[in-house]
């Protein structure tokens, strides 16, 4: 696993954090004179309330561009396709393993619980009724009840924002005496639009804590305020022994 994600250490990008032009809820881009991305204020007008979205939200990476040639973006790709990549699947699979081992502590301390109660991941929207291959992928090595999602497909899902009936959930109840709190995992974050309404359901049935943690956090680079960033990442090398958290 540690070789893996060395290797993958060498095309990966790090997740800025205190940066002018960087979202403090999603770490994607801004406009510097902004306090949040459109898309997280957005979210937050939707849901009527900073308590019905993620508490927080941790990207491992960034990928850059929707069609980027980079290793990174491939593997994102292929792990999914028709003819999924085991390489791929495998590089995504320690990727997410090693950042639990060395970082879920960190995002707990986030969010100021001793440990999380359930798991969820957000349903594909384009394969109605399928199980994601994400958690097929990782599902069966997390030891936590699942707190299921499952998709309105009336939903267009091309959709870009948040949608409080996009997903429905079966109550999320206490396991024990601990706040009930869902560690919320998706492959990679655009305009948060899944995510968010993902995390509301979750809130909505019952969940006193959303943590939604993403494998890569979508840069556009055509998005003018995103040419700050991009310059900064040129000189900025990834280290998986860092988180957004620490």
């Amino acid at each position: 696993m540690l070789r893996s994600v060395t290797e993958q250490s060498n095309y990966l990008t790090p997740v800025l954090v205190d940066s002018a032009g960087v979202c403090p809820v999603c770490f994607g881009a801004m406009p510097a004179s902004s306090e949040r991305c459109g898309n997280c204020v957005d979210a937050l007008n939707r849901t009527q309330g900073k308590g019905q979205v993620a508490d927080v939200v941790t990207p491992l990476t960034y990928r850059l561009g929707y069609t980027s040639d980079n290793q990174a973006a491939h593997d994102l790709r292929a792990y999914k396709s028709p003819r999924p990549s085991s390489e791929a699947q495998l590089r995504l699979t320690c990727l997410f393993w090693y950042f639990c081992g060395r970082h879920l502590t960190c995002v707990k301390k986030r969010l100021g619980i001793s440990g999380f109660t359930h798991v969820a991941f957000v349903p594909s929207t384009r394969r109605p009724g399928s199980v994601h291959p994400l958690q097929s992928m990782l599902s069966p090595m997390i030891p936590l009840p699942r707190a299921e999602l499952v998709l309105n497909a009336g939903i267009d899902p091309n959709r870009r924002s948040v949608h409080t009936e996009w997903f429905t959930a079966k109550p999320v109840t206490p396991v024990d005496e601990r706040p009930t709190a869902v560690l919320l995992i998706d492959d990679t974050w655009v305009s948060g639009a899944r995510a968010q309404s993902a995390a509301h359901c979750l809130k909505n049935a019952g969940a006193e804590r959303v943590a939604t943690l993403v494998l890569a956090r979508q840069v556009n680079p055509d998005y003018e305020p995103a040419k700050p960033l991009l310059a900064e990442l040129k000189e900025a090398s990834y280290d998986p022994d860092s988180c957004v958290w620490h």
